[in-house]
């Protein structure tokens, strides 16, 4: 298994790729050519082929771009309970998010007061 990063994308494009190891090619007899799709519906990210399917963005995430290839973990104040969404939600009022990725939210603790969104 050979993983790479994919390099981030803004419009279609197709990438050659070439394996080597220690001066060795181990391409031939031909590089392989892989196809990022043009987008995907908002909340799924795409796969780096052509042939990928878009996946959902799971709980506790989300996907703004619909170039993306990968989610982005909710930040902190903010939660997301359902997957394939585009965006995070505040947490409301008497509840709290100390941390990324939440799927929902902390309840205020007893003798504490969360009066602000977020």
């Amino acid at each position: 298994v050979i993983l790479c990063p994919s390099p981030p994308r803004i419009e279609p494009m197709s990438v050659t790729v070439r394996i080597s190891i220690n001066g060795l090619d181990f391409s031939e007899p031909s590089p392989m050519n892989f196809t990022y799709k043009k987008s995907c519906d908002s909340g799924y990210f795409c796969g780096p082929s052509a042939s990928s399917s878009a996946n959902p963005s799971p709980n506790g995430t989300n996907v703004n771009y619909r170039t993306s290839l990968n989610f982005t973990l909710c930040e902190p104040g903010y939660f997301q309970p359902r997957s394939g969404q585009s965006q995070c939600l505040p947490c409301p009022i008497s509840y709290f998010c100390p941390d990324f990725g939440l799927s929902k939210p902390v309840i205020c603790a007893a003798g504490y007061v969360c009066d602000d969104i977020g």
